[in-house]
Parts: C-alpha cells; structure tokens; sequence
C-alpha cells in the first residue's frame, strides 16, 4: 500500500531536481523496508525528509523549517500521499 503512494507521487512528476531521483530509489525497496524506513525518516532531498505515522499518515518536514519556514513541495508531496492513502483505504 505505501509503495503504491511512493508509486503515484512518482507518476506526478513535480520536475524537482533530485525528488523524482529519490522517490525511484525508494520504489525499489519491498513494502516492510519502506515502512520501516519511513517510521525513521527517509531523506528525499537536501533537507527534505518523510515521515509515515500510523493512524495519521504521512508528514513531510524540512530541517530549516524553523528558520525559512516550510518549503511548497512539502505541502504537495504530503497532501498527495495522504490522499492516494485514503483512496487505498476506502
């Protein structure tokens, strides 16, 4: 099921140097590295990391958040993940 999340945000294609890069890397994992991985973090870009937390889906942070604030893409990739996981669990 999260693969098939990691698998449509690829489809979107944000033209992002290095997520698309990034997220094909993770899509070669099998489901329980994915979701072992994303219970620590997984690194998408410079600062971008992805989280997955059960019962409320994925969370997506930049480390200079605090200082800059939070990066568009964060938003976009968070949204699309939740929803393509409710979709999934509908």
């Amino acid at each position: 099921m999260i693969k098939e999340c990691i698998t449509y945000l690829i489809e979107q294609d944000y033209n992002v140097q290095g997520l698309n890069m990034a997220l094909r890397n993770i899509s070669t994992y099998d489901e329980d590295q994915i979701n072992f991985s994303l219970q620590n973090g997984i690194s998408l870009m410079d600062d971008i990391v992805l989280y997955k937390y059960e019962g409320s889906g994925f969370r997506c942070i930049n480390h200079m958040e605090h200082i800059y604030g939070r990066k568009p893409i964060c938003n976009v990739i968070e949204k699309k993940l939740n929803e393509k996981l409710q979709m999934l669990h509908s």
